[in-house]
């Protein structure tokens, strides 16, 4: 966007409103995915609260959402959305009075609806609206989906040349293609925008007018060996728009780093209204655009986790500093004990793992959450499977919710196992053991990390790669370590300076503030269940079609 200083006119119409208004410039979603994301754009809430982790997972209906404070205070509300993963299946209508999703565009392949027919669908609400319900407040949510991949290449390309940076990138060909395409679809989606703006004023409806822009994560385009999507922790996937204007706004830039949770809570206290409960949120336009760049708030470290199937590192941001606590190196390996001693009471320093279900495609048993006290950290989890008897062929899917598996194809059991697999002492694992009446009983342990590995190559102890391993989608994934980035000095992200004699502090406070947001976001109720549904094949298609699985 021109806003935020790209030389390539994709954005002219909100470029113009930016400047009239308020323009954050350093904005952080929680979690760089579609479901997570919005579901904490409409609660203020964590994803480690709300519990939405991946795009398979529903917006729980006990969360109280921005449409429904508004509903609830006057408002007539509408949303309209572009692809079925924010729609009505996952719960994202709650506190709408109008809601439309349909139809999807009919393409083979395609899951998501293009923007002039979101438009047009905005447009007729608005004009019921203006017919029926004139005078009274309203409410309007328009979600956008074209600028996401995979990108269509619209007639729209900016004249200007692409930026000498598009060109550092290894396989330059495919970068520029990708560039064009998603420039192309910026500018088509601020046409959309421009069409909505002037139908708002044709209707006369824009009179003490709120106007907020923003977005659900970033996308990569070449940066740091990905063609394109939003896989990793970056600056590129997380650091997202956001500006208001309009009704006594204060025109101006505001440079502290907030987190997009903050944006649900600006906007309900701009109409004089708050969320009923604690929220992470806070409000952004409490302050004038001068006294927000100097703020204290500047040092509020945020937490942002990566999504499950390509990321288990976390980031703590502060101001300018990056802090990643890498994990995704420690899901490599699960060792097996290849004969189990036969037991009725629970092994020594066991316990009982929870049964949370039971049913046609097995039983499900997890571990929780805060398996071991204090800081995060690795370890490994011994889970001992007992049988019924030892003709009782079973098959065992050991994962890490919500949606990490540890190998593609479930393991096969013909008698009682006992197996080490690595977590990180956050996870809530699970087990799910088919068929259920073979399972005599399932308990498990948690040993160290460097216990367990350093016992590879021991009689009795086969070891593994696994699967979980090979999906993670990221670079760091074979290294176990940490990071630190000061972004002001290398916004690319590619200098690491944890090692930095001058920082050290800056990375402890940073180390245990990924603790304290942790702890501070872990909701009870996340600690004892699983909350993610099984997919179905149309999810799995949806998700596929959209990067998300393989």
């Amino acid at each position: 966007m021109g806003a935020y200083g790209y030389p390539r006119s994709t954005s002219p119409f909100l470029d113009s409103l930016a400047r009239a208004g308020r323009l954050f410039t350093n904005v952080f979603v929680p979690l760089p995915a579609t479901n997570p994301s919005h579901a904490s754009l409409f609660t203020a809430l964590h994803p480690l609260q709300h519990g939405v982790l991946d795009n398979s997972m529903s917006l729980p209906r006990e969360a109280e959402t921005l449409a429904e404070v508004l509903q609830r205070n006057g408002y007539f509300t509408m949303g309209v959305v572009a692809n079925t993963h924010i729609g009505r299946g996952y719960n994202f209508d709650q506190g709408f009075d109008l809601f439309s999703e349909d139809p999807l565009v009919p393409v083979p392949g395609e899951h998501q609806r293009f923007g002039d027919d979101v438009s047009n669908a905005a447009i007729n609400f608005l004009k019921g609206y203006a017919r029926q319900r004139r005078g009274q407040s309203y409410f309007l949510f328009v979600h956008y989906f074209d600028v996401h991949t995979p990108y269509r290449k619209h007639d729209l390309e900016p004249p200007e040349p692409l930026p000498p940076e598009v060109l550092r990138f290894k396989d330059q060909g495919r970068t520029q293609r990708m560039t064009r395409r998603y420039d192309s679809e910026i500018r088509f989606v601020d046409q959309q925008i421009e069409r909505l703006i002037s139908a708002l004023k044709e209707l006369k409806l824009d009179r003490d007018l709120l106007l907020c822009v923003t977005a659900d994560h970033g996308e990569q385009l070449g940066d740091h060996g990905y063609a394109a999507g939003h896989f990793d922790l970056y600056r590129e996937t997380v650091r997202v728009p956001l500006f208001f204007h309009g009704a006594r706004i204060e025109p101006g830039v505001v440079e502290t780093a907030v987190s997009s949770m903050d944006t649900p809570v600006s906007i309900l206290a701009a109409s004089g209204l708050s969320f009923s409960g604690a929220v992470a949120g806070r409000n952004n336009l409490a302050t004038t655009s001068s006294a927000s760049r100097q703020a204290g708030d500047g040092k509020r470290p945020l937490l942002v986790v990566g999504y499950p199937n390509f990321t288990r590192s976390l980031v703590a941001i502060r101001d300018h500093f990056w802090y990643v606590r890498n994990l995704d190196f420690l899901y490599k390996r699960l060792l097996v004990e290849k004969e189990v001693a036969k037991a009725t009471a629970a092994p020594p320093g066991m316990k009982e793992a929870r049964l949370l279900s039971s049913g046609e495609t097995g039983s499900l048993y997890a571990t929780p959450l805060d398996m071991v006290p204090g800081k995060i950290r690795p370890v490994y989890v011994s889970a001992e499977i007992r049988l019924v008897e030892p003709g009782c062929n079973a098959e065992l899917k050991p994962a890490v919710e919500p949606s990490l598996a540890y190998f593609e194809r479930p393991m096969k059991l013909k008698r009682s196992i006992r197996i080490h697999y690595p977590a990180s002492s956050r996870d809530v694992t699970s087990l799910l053991i088919h068929p259920g009446k073979c399972v005599a009983g399932v308990f498990y342990g948690v040993d160290e990390f460097d216990d367990v590995a350093s016992r590879e190559g021991e009689p009795g102890l086969q070891s593994t790669d696994t699967h979980a391993w090979m999906q993670l989608k990221t670079e760091r994934k074979a290294r176990p370590d940490n990071e630190l980035y000061d972004v002001a000095a290398d916004p690319a992200m590619t200098r690491n300076r944890i090692a930095a004699p001058d920082l050290q502090d800056t990375a402890r406070e940073l180390d245990d503030a990924i603790d304290s947001l942790w702890k501070e976001h872990s909701r009870a109720a996340f600690k004892s269940q699983i909350v993610r549904p099984a997919l179905s094949q149309e999810e799995a298609k949806s998700l596929r079609a959209l990067g998300y699985l393989e």
